[in-house]
């Protein structure tokens, strides 16, 4: 019986993309919701508290994933291996990561090294198994471009969070209610990406599956967590400079300054199934695109969220979350800049096939970031903080163009240079809604 199942035809990018961001404001919605729940309930070092125990959750699914949740969004459209293949590849993949994640958890906390509350380990470690099955079952989804089931996920996780935390927070309240309404939906979520899957027993394990999306994922796990903590340690800095407090304040400038990132992560994610199968021209003309598209909706965003950080931040946080303004708009300089890498990326893994060339750029962001916060935040606190973030940002995207134009050979001025026709390609999804109007 062969194990190779029906390849399956990525779907059009722009359509991909519209999907990907049409479901990202949906998320949004329901994150934004639930941020300003916590903010209420808890206040700013309740809300430092529970941001932390989120970001360092991903942080260890990301650690536990070894890469393989990637290998699964590049092969399971080719039809290599049958879906019940590639389920069962998920499930053990989830299962391996969860052992490798409790017992480098046990060791870092008994070495000293890993310096948390119990209770808060105890939060990050229940999420991890279904947060690795969700992100494995999700690259399975976008590998075969079934991005309506990809999306689904995070949306019924954020509103299963919702309902949860307005459920148990207005009626037991507390830390704990918040935090097992977030682990909620992480649960709910890996079971519906289970269902969705479909099909009946799992089947055997496939060794060459096994192997191929370890030896894969490996190669992109060092690069995927040298990103995740690019992205991440700016609000440890936060809690070091600020304490739980601060980290609570930090964490409201960046989930406002990350709307900036929707339509490039949506875009980025659109594209991963195209860059592996098409040519060199195109891959490069597809992504020069996707980068004019990111960077200059992201600077026209910027320029809006700046405009109405203040009134926004009080009206959905309340006046304690004042200190959130400064660290915002100093954020947002590196967000538009950074909106290229989640294009890039795409090219980088699909159609180069160099993943280290990602991780290269997110290290350097990470290394300069790092070493200007040293520098800015002992001196400017959160206002420093941000502000090193946007340097490192800045310095690692001028690396990334280099390396995009140099291996594709599109013209710098084809990634940054907006045009005409740029606009036809946005709207192009939004035309296919509307029927043709048919002759009498």
């Amino acid at each position: 019986m062969s194990l190779r199942g029906p390849a399956s035809r990525p779907m059009a990018t722009s359509s991909a993309a519209l999907l990907n961001f049409a479901s990202q404001i949906l998320v949004l919605g329901a994150g934004t919701a639930t941020a300003v729940l916590v903010a209420r309930l808890l206040g700013p070092a309740g809300k430092g508290v529970v941001s932390l125990v989120m970001l360092s959750a991903a942080l260890a699914v990301t650690f536990g994933a070894l890469g393989v949740p990637m290998y699964h969004g590049c092969v399971a459209g080719r039809g290599d291996f049958s879906r019940a293949a590639l389920r069962t590849n998920a499930v053990v993949y989830a299962l391996a990561g969860s052992v490798l994640i409790g017992l480098t958890a046990v060791v870092a906390r008994s070495m000293g090294i890993l310096s948390v509350s119990a209770m808060q380990l105890g939060w990050v470690l229940a999420a991890v198994p279904a947060g690795l099955a969700m992100r494995n079952f999700a690259g399975i989804f976008q590998g075969e471009g079934r991005f309506g089931e990809y999306n689904a996920l995070t949306l019924v996780m954020w509103l299963v969070i919702l309902a949860g935390t307005l459920g148990l927070g207005l009626t037991v309240g507390g830390l704990e209610a918040v935090l097992a309404a977030w682990w909620a939906g992480y649960v709910v979520a890996a079971g519906l990406g289970w269902w969705m899957l479909r099909g009946g027993a799992l089947a055997p394990p496939n060794k060459a599956l096994l192997r191929a999306s370890l030896e894969f994922g490996l190669a992109v796990w060092c690069v995927q967590l040298v990103g995740e903590a690019n992205l991440r340690f700016d609000t440890y800095v936060a809690a070091f400079v600020g304490g739980a407090e601060g980290a609570g304040y930090y964490s409201v400038a960046v989930s406002i300054s990350n709307l900036l990132f929707y339509l490039p992560a949506a875009i980025g994610t659109g594209t991963l199934p195209r860059m592996a199968t098409e040519t060199a021209e195109e891959a490069a003309r597809l992504t020069g695109v996707g980068c004019r598209i990111s960077l200059w909706s992201s600077a026209a965003l910027a320029v809006v969220v700046a405009l109405l950080a203040r009134p926004l931040i009080r009206f959905l946080f309340g006046p304690a979350f004042d200190p959130a303004v400064v660290p915002l708009l100093l954020l947002l300089p590196g967000i538009v800049v950074y909106a290229l890498a989640h294009v890039t990326t795409s090219y980088f893994y699909g159609q180069a096939g160099r993943p280290m060339l990602n991780g290269l750029v997110a290290l350097i962001s990470l290394v300069v970031g790092l070493a200007a916060s040293a520098i800015l935040a002992p001196r400017y606190g959160l206002a420093g903080v941000a502000t090193a973030v946007s340097i490192g940002r800045t310095v690692a995207m001028t690396v990334n163009l280099w390396l995009f134009t140099r291996l594709s050979r599109c013209p710098l001025i084809d990634a940054l240079l907006p045009r005409p026709g740029d606009l036809a390609v946005m709207l192009a999804p939004l035309r296919r809604l509307w029927p043709e109007a048919r002759p009498a």
